[in-house]
């Protein structure tokens, strides 16, 4: 798996942090498009923001800001991302405010950081055999 990422981390970090601004602007843009309009619409709802929530941490933390110790800061601006997502919903007259979607990529947010620790100490007791 670290195998990967180094790979991952040898293109150079401002094409990564172009990708994230991109996925940014895409998920804004699909999140405010007519429910019926949503290519995804097959896919459970809350599944999906918990998916998109999870890949935005992934390309923040890992590929566009790796070497950035933010803290919580990072998962916290991605709440916030979402939380605009929602309020901007609840304004556009066509789509809804979800306080259960919120909850949706708080779960993503949080499955990705368990998951780096979790990977991060199988990694430590493997280097320490």
């Amino acid at each position: 798996m670290f195998f990967l990422f180094r790979r991952l981390q040898r293109v150079p970090v401002a094409l990564y942090r172009v990708l994230f601004f991109s996925l940014l602007a895409f998920v804004l843009v699909m999140s405010l498009i007519p429910g019926e309009a949503d290519p995804s619409g097959f896919m459970n709802d809350k599944f999906k923001h918990a998916l998109v929530f999870f890949v935005l941490a992934f390309v923040m933390e890992v590929l566009a800001y790796p070497s950035l110790v933010w803290g919580f800061r990072k998962p916290v601006l991605l709440m916030m991302f979402g939380v605009l997502i929602e309020v901007l919903q609840g304004q556009s007259g066509y789509r809804d405010f979800s306080l259960g979607d919120m909850l949706a990529d708080g779960v993503g947010i949080l499955m990705f950081y368990v998951g780096c620790q979790l990977i991060w100490q199988c990694q430590e007791r493997k280097s320490e055999a």
